[in-house]
């Protein structure tokens, strides 16, 4: 059964075969061309293309680099912190010692007072001798 076009005369059907394919024996000098031809060609292409392993590797090592640059900074503060602690409290142990002494120093203040009171009221009870 054939199929019917529009505007095909009678008669007039298309065909569908396929049709033979054939070289035509045609020869060029394209790979001897100027230059050294395709694997010149190929190889000018591959040494001018991205080298992504060198990309990779570059981008590893700034990463690497970024990486410890932070932990030292970090380090840098934790040690900071420490630093402050310990200042902070070794000023409280100073407050706190020196305290302690002007109360040492108060009390002994009053003790040496109240001694001399005491060896002036034994001095005038004793008439002197002491």
């Amino acid at each position: 059964m054939a199929i019917r076009f529009a505007g095909a005369k009678s008669g007039n059907v298309p065909s569908f075969a396929p049709t033979a394919l054939s070289s035509s024996r045609v020869t060029t000098s394209a790979g001897s061309a100027p230059g050294g031809g395709m694997a010149s060609t190929w190889g000018s292409i591959r040494a001018k293309s991205p080298k992504y392993d060198e990309i990779g590797a570059t981008a590893a090592d700034v990463d690497s680099a970024k990486r410890i640059a932070y932990q030292e900074i970090e380090a840098q503060a934790q040690a900071g912190k420490i630093a402050a602690y310990g200042s902070a409290a070794r000023s409280k142990m100073d407050a706190d010692m020196y305290g302690e002494m002007a109360s040492q120093a108060e009390k002994g203040g009053m003790m040496g007072l109240f001694g001399g009171l005491a060896g002036g009221a034994l001095s005038l009870a004793t008439g002197g001798i002491m």
